[in-house]
């Protein structure tokens, strides 16, 4: 067990004593906890970015948010394309997904949850599946460093405000927030919230123009496993009590009492960021339950490494495998299997039933 487990996925070195912290300058020293899991964006940002050069998967934005860092392990790389290939997967099935109503296709929302980097919008958009509203939700300090890469990136702008000059884009930026603490372009909506404070959650959703009654599809990847267990059940019931239609797709760590799960949350409690959720919902039995308990009316969930041999395409395992030589198998077993991916399905009675059928993981 000579890795180091971080919020992201996989393993990496552990690092002391420099910690980054998201937005700002290398530091030494304790972090709060809440700056501890901010410094877990910029580790997921490196080693999706890592997996990304080796042409494990497609990014053309994720350059512009991250610098180049030294090339990752293997177990890392091959994990962080699982990754990315199933929750895209999910997403883009969601919205391919018919949902009419009187007969007229209701354009669908997504909200991102402690989204750091992430760049799922702009893989939809290239796509031609831009979804009709898309939230990213993040601390302040995150939220205002992805905005300046945004502003020094032509490339960038012209996603955003296609059509509109960088020094336009800029403007316009600066006007919405001169502090730099939300974009609003089109369906992108970029914002800083503490997700423990339903009532601003709920407010900040609002002031996007949030439709109840469109089906959503709410993303938290190492998020909720971070917040108290009663923090991060109001915020799944939040959904459940607000929406006509939803998937919830979750993606974190399981099963901590074997040794090597032992060794994981040892490592992440030293680093300052305990998995607060992660002994209340230790497996996948639990985690099924911890949604259908709040009221959502069909839950999946399956380790990764299930996921990468039944739900990854074949042809993209096998590319992936001849561009990422693993020679750890047993490692890479053990790893995928203490993390997880849940789908939890919410639909009331005016809900379509193409919608109510739809199956997002099998």
């Amino acid at each position: 067990f000579f890795f180091f487990f971080l919020s992201t996925n996989m393993a990496v070195p552990l690092r002391k004593p420099e910690i980054r912290r998201s937005g700002q300058a290398l530091r030494t020293g304790p972090l709060t906890p809440d700056e501890a899991v901010q410094s877990t964006n910029d580790d997921a940002s490196y080693c999706k970015l890592s997996a990304v050069q080796l042409g494990l998967y497609e990014d053309d934005v994720l350059p512009h948010f991250v610098e180049s860092q030294e090339r990752r392990q293997p177990l890392i790389s091959l994990g962080y394309f699982s990754r990315v290939s199933c929750v895209r997967k999910i997403v883009e099935r969601f919205m391919e997904t018919e949902y009419k109503v009187d007969g007229e296709e209701k354009k669908k929302q997504i909200v991102c949850l402690g989204a750091g980097f992430d760049t799922l919008f702009f893989h939809l958009q290239k796509k031609g599946m831009t979804p009709g509203l898309h939230i990213e939700l993040d601390f302040p300090a995150i939220v205002s460093h992805k905005i300046r890469r945004i502003k020094d990136s032509p490339f960038v702008l012209d996603r955003l405000f296609p059509g509109v000059s960088s020094e336009e884009a800029i403007a316009s930026i600066t006007e919405q927030s001169p502090t730099l603490s939300e974009i609003h372009a089109g369906p992108y909506h970029l914002l800083s919230v503490d997700l423990r404070v339903i009532s601003d959650f709920a407010a900040t959703l609002e002031r996007c123009g949030f439709d109840k009654t469109a089906p959503t599809l709410v993303l938290s990847e190492c998020v909720l496993i971070y917040m108290d267990p009663s923090e991060s059940a109001q915020l799944i019931q939040w959904f459940s009590d607000t929406c006509n239609a939803a998937v919830f797709v979750v993606y974190e760590q399981i099963r901590p009492n074997d040794a090597f799960g032992q060794v994981m949350v040892r490592n992440l409690e030293q680093r300052g960021s305990p998995l607060k959720g992660l002994r209340v919902y230790p497996d996948i039995e639990s985690q099924k339950q911890r949604f259908l308990d709040l009221r959502w009316n069909r839950v999946e969930c399956y380790d990764m490494y299930y996921l990468h041999e039944n739900f990854i395409d074949m042809e993209a395992r096998r590319r992936a495998q001849r561009i990422q030589m693993l020679d750890e198998i047993e490692e890479w077993r053990m790893i995928q299997e203490h993390h997880c991916i849940i789908w939890a399905h919410l639909f009331k009675e005016h809900a379509p039933q193409t919608f109510v059928n739809s199956f997002f993981i099998q």
